[in-house]
């Protein structure tokens, strides 16, 4: 970790949102797949043992800790925002602050001196939002859901204390990123007694997406906790202006598959590759330690088309961990940025590895139609002790005229970026409506996209 004196613009392209490709066709859920035979769908956690610490955690202040919000890719890196939380100083507005740092290549993490605000513990001006100055009526200065809607637009909802009324959400615009006006400081969006929620913004729908925690009637709750007689799950409301919202709809609700202490407490939702994934944090009450806020917790990758209707087709996988902040692309794997005991981490997976179709054996299924992109076709694929055979066929699973001997196969590699190279005297042109059907054997396949 190192300090910087100012935020240096640097054009620097080594990171991506990790679903910013322009054409990808992954493989997340049953429905994706056609005519599937001998194949699985398995889906993948980050790995914590491969993990980088950007920010240790000081043995002499455990009231210290950081909890990362949001990573935004820029010029000059990563933005990793992240909340400040030490409950010992003196200051109120410095007890809980939105700070920023900047992910550079080889894991440099480097705190920019903003000089926004004045802050008592030392060191860089890195702080972008400090909470009200009024003592909240429900949970604290918290959440930061940061969405990057152009060049020059940024919005955000996060949880504080208004100068009137409840606790609830609050909304900020900027035009950086890093310098922040809030929008209405005297009441708050909404104020459902729940600061636990994620935003992300529905292109289909036009409108933005909110999964908040809500808490429903449990008297018969088998583990009494510090919210006795009611469980949480998770609700969805809606809204055009991030400013006037829906009611809370229930949509993710524990049922007779999950454990009987099961709750939902959190849902981290982001875009991939024209689905919605979902990290899934589920609550178990300890019956050790009845009465109390439980530390029990799994995460589970949870799917979905819409961002509505939601699948859950990995409920024994573990993902690894859970975190208010989007996944990113950097130095050729996806990373998270989430709180653990060593302090403020990344974790990896493979880049796009949420999810992969494979067979031990040998195994076949066939893609839905799609539209030939303009580049080269390129898979994101394991077959080091196997081989992977591609055949281009028309919308009913048939030999293409003129493109009946067309074939792709690749074997002994393993790559996020592997050219599918055609033989056979030609190459699905640009702009045709195909399907592939791939072959398997002792072979993994992540996703199909499109590159030079």
């Amino acid at each position: 970790m190192k300090p910087l004196r100012c935020l240096a613009v640097i054009l620097w392209s080594g990171a991506t949102l990790a679903s910013a490709a322009p054409f990808r066709m992954a493989f997340l859920e049953e429905s994706d797949l056609c005519e599937a035979r001998g194949v699985r769908l398995a889906a993948h956690g980050f790995v914590r043992e491969a993990g980088r610490v950007l920010l240790p955690s000081d043995p002499s202040r455990p009231s210290l800790w950081f909890a990362p919000v949001a990573a935004i890719p820029s010029e000059e890196g990563v933005r990793l925002y992240y909340q400040r939380i030490d409950k010992t100083l003196e200051p109120y507005a410095d007890q809980r602050a939105l700070c920023v740092g900047i992910l550079k290549p080889d894991f440099e993490f480097a705190l920019p001196d903003l000089s926004l605000y004045s802050h008592s513990w030392g060191g860089p001006g890195n702080t972008v939002l400090q909470r009200s100055p009024h003592k909240p009526t429900w949970g604290g200065f918290n959440v930061f859901q940061i969405l990057q809607e152009g060049p020059v637009l940024y919005r955000m909802l996060y949880w504080d204390q208004p100068e009137q009324g409840e606790a609830g959400g609050m909304v900020a615009d900027s035009t950086d990123g890093l310098s922040w006006r809030k929008r209405d400081e005297t009441r708050a969006v909404f104020t459902e007694h729940n600061d636990a929620f994620s935003l992300v913004y529905s292109q289909e729908l036009k409108e933005y997406l909110l999964y908040q925690t809500f808490l429903e009637d449990w008297p018969d709750k088998p583990v009494e906790d510090n919210l006795p007689k009611w469980r949480r799950a998770i609700s969805i409301r809606h809204s055009k202006d991030l400013v006037t919202w829906s009611a809370q709809e229930p949509i993710l609700v524990p049922d007779a598959q999950d454990a009987p202490t099961c709750e939902f407490y959190l849902m981290k939702v982001f875009p991939f590759a024209g689905h919605y994934l979902g990290l899934l944090m589920k609550y178990y009450g300890d019956p050790l330690n009845p009465k109390k806020h439980s530390a029990l917790y799994r995460y589970e990758l949870v799917v979905s088309r819409d961002g509505l209707a939601w699948q859950r087709p990995y409920r024994e996988t573990d993902a690894g961990t859970w975190t208010y902040a989007d996944p990113f692309d950097y130095q050729g794997k996806t990373w998270v940025a989430a709180y653990d005991k060593a302090g403020l981490c990344v974790f990896p997976i493979r880049s796009g590895g949420y999810v992969s179709c494979g067979a031990h054996d040998a195994g076949s299924f066939l893609t839905h139609p799609f539209t030939v992109p303009s580049g080269t076709l390129r898979l994101n694929a394991e077959c080091q002790e196997g081989s992977i055979e591609i055949e281009v066929v028309d919308a009913r699973g048939l030999p293409l005229p003129g493109l009946e001997g067309i074939r792709a196969a690749l074997s002994g590699a393993d790559g996020i970026d592997l050219p599918v190279a055609w033989k056979g005297g030609g190459s699905p042109p640009p702009g045709q409506e195909v399907r592939l059907r791939l072959t398997l054997k002792n072979a993994r396949v992540y996703s199909l996209h499109a590159g030079e």
